[in-house]
């Protein structure tokens, strides 16, 4: 009873990063990450951490080498200071990791019950990004005819950016499939629908491209694996479940219509629209050229870990404004790669591959518990995130990436363990 407690309350904590404000700084996740290393230092402290067993995977060493040659890039990194706050994230992170592995590797929570306060957290974040549209709807009622534009900057809801709200609602979506999926109780299911319709709501108001990327790959590999489920165990119900969410999808879509303005961009036409150009990437393939040139005369080494924030204004200053900078090359793998050379940004690159290879593993199991396909679904969207945007700096979708390597390194503890007997 008191593991089930500490698990929840461990989850509770973890996930209420969220919630934490800015307390006066220009960036929330400034305070966010002050917030995850205080409960490091406190789960720490009252955890019997496992490190042996946490690194029996390939994807948990990769990370540990990864945070290795951080930390070796202080020997050469062009800005200590800056190095110093990237490098102490990386290590919270893991050590986080290292602590959920811990604490949920006894089985003293099931996944759903996980999954459960997850989709909790995953509609509060739909409703707060929603207020507009709710107040609206307290107003004046239904009558969205009077509408006539539609500022979706008021619907970043917690995160204060608009992008990284849809990044983390599209990412705890495959909980709430779970939840769909296992449950056989009435008011769970209602539960889990309202979840997804809010949460998919606001992904087809916003439209991020990124997000609605991932919620696409999330259905094709939904049907994927339920042909494959109908092909080896004979059973429908994975598909019902698959078609039973993609209906609650498709009306939150056709409601979004009704909604936005006519001459609002859907999310279809978001889609649709993607072109290989820069302007439609928000300038992306400029930052990308940019991580790209620099590297081909770096590979070895890079600037040191976070210190592309610093390099990537020599070439900013000849195309933006002179106020205007970006700190991020807005893919975390090229990111990386322009401060610790090219090995290092494969190292960060392989944890997502080994993961990936992990899953796709488990889901060949005829006996798996559905389990890895929800994972897979979760890995799938924060690579997205990683390969378009920049998630490491974001503690709300760390939060995420410490489950995955968690759930990953229990699930191969687990495979272990039961080889060596």
């Amino acid at each position: 009873m008191f593991k089930e407690f500490k698990s929840c309350f461990f989850l509770l904590c973890l996930f209420a990063v969220s919630i934490i404000p800015a307390f006066g700084a220009l960036d929330k996740a400034a305070t966010q990450w002050l917030y995850l290393s205080i409960l490091v230092l406190i789960f720490t402290l009252t955890t019997n951490l496992d490190f042996k067993n946490y690194f029996r995977s390939n994807f948990t060493k990769s990370y540990l080498l990864f945070v290795l040659l951080a930390l070796f890039s202080l020997s050469y990194t062009n800005n200590i200071s800056i190095s110093l706050v990237d490098l102490s994230r990386h290590i919270t992170v893991i050590l986080l990791s290292v602590i959920s592995f811990s604490i949920f590797k006894t089985n003293s929570i099931s996944f759903f019950k996980i999954s459960a306060l997850i989709a909790a957290f995953l509609l509060y974040e739909s409703v707060m990004s929603l207020k507009p549209l709710l107040n609206y709807i307290y107003a004046k009622g239904f009558e969205f005819s009077t509408i006539t534009s539609v500022d979706i900057d008021h619907f970043k809801g917690v995160t204060g950016n608009r992008n990284i709200t849809t990044a983390s609602l599209v990412c705890k979506m495959p909980f709430v499939f779970y939840i769909l999926y296992k449950t056989k109780k009435t008011i769970l299911s209602v539960f889990a629908v309202l979840c997804l319709f809010a949460s998919s709501l606001v992904l087809f108001i916003i439209t991020s491209r990124a997000a609605l990327v991932s919620l696409s790959l999330y259905i094709f590999l939904l049907f994927l694996y339920s042909i494959f489920k109908i092909l080896n165990t004979k059973h429908l119900k994975f598909f019902l479940k698959s078609i039973l969410i993609l209906v609650v999808l498709i009306f939150s879509y056709v409601f979004s219509r009704t909604i936005l303005p006519s001459n609002a961009n859907n999310a279809a036409e978001r889609l649709t629209s993607i072109e290989i150009t820069n302007q439609s990437s928000s300038n992306r393939f400029i930052l990308w050229e940019n991580a790209y040139d620099f590297i081909s005369k770096n590979p070895l080494l890079g600037c040191g870990i976070g210190n592309w924030k610093v390099e990537s204004s020599a070439y900013w200053s000849n195309i933006g404004a002179s106020y205007l900078v970006p700190f991020h090359a807005h893919n975390d793998f090229l990111e990386f790669t322009t401060e610790l050379g090219l090995f290092g940004g494969l190292t960060y690159l392989a944890i997502f591959l080994f993961l990936f290879l992990f899953f796709f593993k488990k889901l060949m199991f005829k006996n798996n518990s559905n389990k890895s396909i929800f994972l897979l679904l979760v890995l799938t969207g924060l690579f997205v995130d990683s390969f378009f945007n920049f998630p490491f700096e974001r503690p709300i979708m760390q939060v995420l990436f410490v489950l995955i390597l968690s759930f990953g390194a229990n699930l191969h503890n687990q495979n272990t363990l039961r080889d060596e007997i």
